[in-house]
C-alpha cells in the first residue's frame, strides 16, 4: 500500500479503472503573489472559513507558494464514489503533477467565486444555488513534493481539510473537484 505519492511516483495503474466524472464549468482565478498559506486560511481569508482541520494546520500553515498566472480552473462532479488515484488518473496522466494539480492559493481564491457565482440546472428564472449545506469540492495540490488533498465543505461557511494520498477515504458521489 502506498503511503503517499511524490511527483515523480507512478500512480499503480494496472488494477485501477479511472474515476467517473462530469465537467460542471471553469472557475476563472485570478494571478496569484507569494502566497503564504498561513496568512490567508489563518485571518485573511478570501471565503468565509468556519473551521480548519488540525492536519491542514500542522502541515501546510508553513507553506510558503511561488506567485503564479491567471488561469481557468475546471469543475467536474463524480457520478459514483471513487478513492483519489482513479480520480487522478480520470483528471490527468496516469500519474501525479497531470492536469488535476492546483494550488493552495488557487483553491483559496477558487471558494467565493464557487460560492457566488455557482449554480445547478434549473430554470432561469430561479436558479437553484450550487453551494448549500453539504457542497464539497477538493482539490490535489503538490506540497514539498508530497501529493495531499485539500477540501472544502460548505455548512455557514467553508470547512477546510487536508488529507493525504492515497487514503482510505472514498469521496462520495456528488462531490465535486477543481482541476487543470
Amino acid at each position: 500500500m502506498l503511503v503517499s505519492l511524490r511527483k515523480d511516483d507512478p500512480v499503480p495503474v494496472p488494477e485501477l479503472v479511472a474515476a467517473s466524472l462530469e465537467p460542471v464549468g471553469t472557475v476563472a482565478v485570478q494571478a496569484i503573489g507569494r502566497f503564504k498559506v498561513a496568512d490567508w486560511y489563518g485571518g485573511k481569508e478570501i471565503a468565509p472559513i468556519t473551521d480548519i482541520n488540525d492536519r491542514f494546520k500542522t502541515l501546510l500553515f508553513g507553506v510558503t507558494e511561488e506567485p503564479v498566472d491567471a488561469m481557468s480552473l475546471n469543475i467536474s462532479r463524480l457520478t459514483g464514489p471513487s478513492h483519489d488515484p482513479p480520480i487522478m488518473l480520470a483528471l490527468g496522466t496516469g500519474k501525479p503533477c497531470g492536469k488535476y494539480e492546483v494550488t493552495l492559493g488557487q483553491f483559496q481564491y477558487a471558494l467565493p467565486v464557487i460560492s457566488m457565482s455557482a449554480y445547478k440546472e434549473g430554470d432561469e428564472d430561479d436558479p437553484v444555488p450550487l453551494v448549500d449545506d453539504g457542497f464539497t469540492v477538493f482539490g490535489y495540490v503538490e506540497v514539498g513534493g508530497v501529493i495531499c488533498t485539500v477540501s472544502a465543505k460548505w455548512h455557514d461557511g467553508w470547512q477546510i481539510g487536508e488529507y493525504p494520498v492515497p487514503s482510505q477515504y472514498e469521496w462520495p458521489d456528488g462531490f465535486y473537484v477543481l482541476h487543470r
